[in-house]
């Protein structure tokens, strides 16, 4: 099981709740929602969550665009900031 919930078309309530209360995604979800614009960087979530390794990370905000429930947003390097004062 890989912990995805398949192709969405299906998905039952029940599994999509299951899927997104999970603790690592659940978390990375509220910091995405916490922050001011809704668009941390991956540097920003790696150290927001520094019990949980930058790969694994990684892998649930993978997850999360996989399923639709977040979106990857690149910036361009002039739009892109150091640092995550939101939380300070």
């Amino acid at each position: 099981m890989d912990g995805g919930l398949g192709n969405g078309e299906n998905t039952a309530p029940r599994e999509l709740i299951h899927f997104v209360t999970q603790q690592t995604r659940f978390t990375l979800i509220n910091n995405i929602l916490q922050h001011p614009e809704q668009l941390p960087s991956m540097y920003e979530l790696e150290e927001l969550n520094p019990s949980v390794s930058d790969a694994t990370v990684y892998k649930h905000i993978q997850k999360l665009i996989g399923e639709g429930i977040v979106k990857e947003v690149a910036l361009d390097d002039d739009q892109r900031r150091q640092g995550y004062p939101w939380n300070q």
